[in-house]
């Protein structure tokens, strides 16, 4: 999940979704794994990757991600 967090430190334009990122385990447990909302962006927002409706919202909860790298390393 840095990869996250890093999107979101670096974004220059905060309404702009610059990263997704989704578990291996949720893409190939999917039954459409493009079309179904297992994609979180680094503002914490549920996607997929094909919106047939993109002003439908995902019914996951947001995820409140950690606000620095330095939280995720390992210790």
């Amino acid at each position: 999940m840095s990869i996250l967090a890093v999107g979101a430190k670096i974004s220059s334009n905060k309404t702009r979704r610059l990263v997704y990122a989704a578990t291996i385990d949720s893409y190939l447990g999917a039954a459409d794994p493009l079309r179904t909302p297992i994609f979180i962006d680094h503002h914490g927002h549920w996607h997929a990757l094909v919106e047939l409706h993109p002003s439908t919202r995902a019914t996951f909860e947001p995820v409140r991600l950690p606000s620095s790298v330095e939280q995720l390393l390992p210790l």
